[in-house]
């Protein structure tokens, strides 16, 4: 059984407040939503986690269709 948090810590997990994460978490695919309920009461901290890193990678690499663009944008993540 995974662990659970409510949205609140999960916002605070991520540094951002409860009111970005509803607005970030509305605009995404059913398939990448960041609150997922997990078996108890609350949200699934580790699909939080997944899903917040990929969004993250997502937003920063954008739509870079370069391959020596990606790799760039790769060697910056990596940096961070």
């Amino acid at each position: 059984m995974g662990v659970c948090m409510t949205k609140e810590e999960l916002a605070q997990v991520a540094g951002y407040s409860y009111r970005q994460l509803y607005n970030i978490n509305k605009e995404l695919d059913e398939d990448k939503k960041i609150f997922v309920k997990g078996e108890g009461k609350g949200y699934d901290l580790a699909l939080f986690v997944q899903r917040w890193v990929a969004y993250k990678v997502d937003e920063a690499t954008g739509d870079g269709d370069d391959l020596d663009e990606a790799k760039a944008i790769h060697e910056r993540i990596k940096t961070r």
